[in-house]
Parts: structure tokens; C-alpha cells; sequence
């Protein structure tokens, strides 16, 4: 969901874990990011489409490190294209057109720039599922983003915890109360500083990063968005389509729509208020 700057908030929050800790839990795995990181080893050769297992073989040595520590892996893949992602979709498939019009670049120049703008699309997932599939290890494909689908199956008790970065024996683990508490933010709060500061939804207004958004909330007397944007107004202005637009974003993050094995049908992150469900806000959090 590329919130710009959050990593570099959450850094000093990192705990450490061993690997044997998570003996026998059920681990959600986002099935992008690790064919993310297996594309970079290849970028040219993934971002040309030139047949490579190098996505698929990075995965499967990561699934035999928690196969060896008894973690059962449950993989989530993103599906459909979200309405209110198409902007940063497609500016990134515009730079990798870009890019693969000038062969004239060293291979090292090459690596770099692919690198850059690297793109996995369902083809590069449908290598990992086939996989999967043959090593009956679970898998599902969320209706839209594998974020929201993860959120939704650890709030739930689905699985036991979300891996997003490990080694040969240790995992890095996060502590959400912990981390509201040390910024001072509601989940509410947090959030509005995320989608004000630039994230795959909407952009950011020109100087707010996620410091500057953050404080912007803590000074506001509530977690209105419109009071927040009323205080920002005061230095600046505020196209007003922008008003309309963070309302939009913040419900996307809070509502989309997910898969519920349970019920085994489309379901909401988030439950919703059919009152304030437009055909609009219907439409952004995924037709």
C-alpha cells in the first residue's frame, strides 16, 4: 500500500526473534514480496519477460527454512486491480515501457534502472502457485491487495503472524500497541498521517511527509479528517478534490474488500455502514 516513509518510523521498534519461537505457527506470506525480492536477483531478464525460475527458486529456499523450523507458511497474492491504485500502476508500467526502448545501457546501468521500476505481474505469481500447488502448500488470492487480505486473516486469528523479513535464523517482529503508544497516535491517527503524507493511493500535498503529517494530527482537537485538513488550510491551499480524494483513500485502507475462508465469501476488512456506502465509495474499495 506504499506509505512513503513508515519503515524508517518503524525501524527503532524491530524486535528480535529466533525462528524456533514461531514453531508451529501458521505464518501469513505475502506472495509479491517475495517474488519482489527473488526478481532482484534477475531484474533485466523479469522486467524483459525472458523466462527465469529465479522468482519461483528464491521463494521455494525460503519455504524450506520454515519447513526446517516446523513454521507452516500460508501464502496471499494480490488480485484484482484496485481503482484507487491505478495511478501508481500505471506510472509504473509506463517507466519499465520505458526503459526496455534503450538497449544501449551497460549491464550494470541496466540492473540498476530495471531494478528501479521492477514489476511482477500474475504470470510471475502463477509460476509460485503452480509450485505451491504440487507442495500442497495453502495459498489464497485476495480480491484486490494482499495487505488488506493478511490484515484480515491475522485480526481473525487465521494465522498467527505476519513474515515480512527473516534470515537463516532470526525474525523481526513488531508490536502495533507498542508502536501507537510510542508515537502518541490512535489507529485513526496513524492511518490519516499515512494517507497524508503519500501512499499508493493519493499523493502527498507538496512538503508533508509522514513527521509533518503525524504532527499535524496531534495538534488537531480530533481525528477528523475535515478538522485536519481545516488546520492544514491555514498555511496553505487545498484543491478540493483533495477533500474528496483522502476520504476515499482512508476508506479503501479501512474497508476493502477481502476473502473470508470462514464464510468462504467476499467480505469487508473492516465492517461498513451501508448508510455511507455511495456507489462511488463502492466502487473504489473494489468493484
Amino acid at each position: 500500500m506504499g506509505i512513503n516513509g513508515l519503515l524508517a518510523h518503524l525501524k527503532p521498534h524491530l524486535k528480535t526473534v529466533t525462528l524456533r519461537d514461531l514453531k508451529n505457527k501458521v505464518i501469513g506470506i505475502d506472495g509479491y514480496d517475495w517474488l519482489y525480492k527473488g526478481a532482484y536477483v534477475d531484474p533485466v531478464k523479469i522486467g524483459k519477460g525472458i523466462p527465469t525460475s529465479v522468482h519461483v527458486d528464491y521463494c521455494m529456499r525460503k519455504i524450506d527454512l520454515l519447513f526446517q523450523n516446523n513454521i507452516l507458511p500460508l501464502f496471499v497474492f494480490d488480485g484484482g486491480a484496485l481503482p484507487m491504485k491505478k495511478i501508481t500502476d500505471d506510472r509504473r508500467k509506463e517507466q519499465l515501457k520505458k526503459l526496455g526502448l534503450n538497449d544501449n545501457m551497460s549491464k550494470s546501468e541496466m540492473f540498476k534502472e530495471y531494478a528501479k521500476c521492477l514489476s511482477i505481474n500474475h504470470f510471475h505469481a502463477h509460476d509460485l502457485i503452480k509450485v505451491l500447488r504440487v507442495h500442497k502448500i495453502p495459498f489464497i488470492v485476495a480480491p484486490y491487495e494482499a495487505d488488506a487480505q493478511l490484515s484480515y486473516l491475522n485480526k481473525n486469528g487465521l494465522v498467527d503472524a505476519i513474515l515480512y523479513k527473516f534470515n537463516n535464523e532470526y525474525a523481526q517482529s513488531l508490536d502495533c500497541d507498542e508502536i501507537l503508544k510510542s508515537l502518541n497516535l490512535s489507529p485513526t491517527q496513524l492511518l490519516t498521517s499515512c494517507v497524508l503524507s503519500g501512499c499508493d493511493y493519493l499523493e502527498s500535498l507538496h512538503g508533508i511527509g509522514l513527521s509533518k503529517a503525524m504532527k499535524l494530527v496531534r495538534k488537531a482537537e480530533s481525528e477528523s479528517v475535515d478538522e485536519i485538513l481545516n488546520l492544514l488550510e491555514r498555511t496553505r491551499l487545498i484543491p478540493t478534490e483533495y477533500r474528496t480524494k483522502i476520504f476515499e483513500a482512508i476508506f479503501t485502507f479501512r474497508h476493502q474488500r477481502i476473502f473470508c475462508p470462514k464464510l468462504n465469501r467476499l467480505s469487508y476488512l473492516n465492517p461498513i455502514n451501508r448508510a455511507e456506502l455511495t456507489d462511488k465509495l463502492n466502487y473504489v474499495i473494489g468493484p
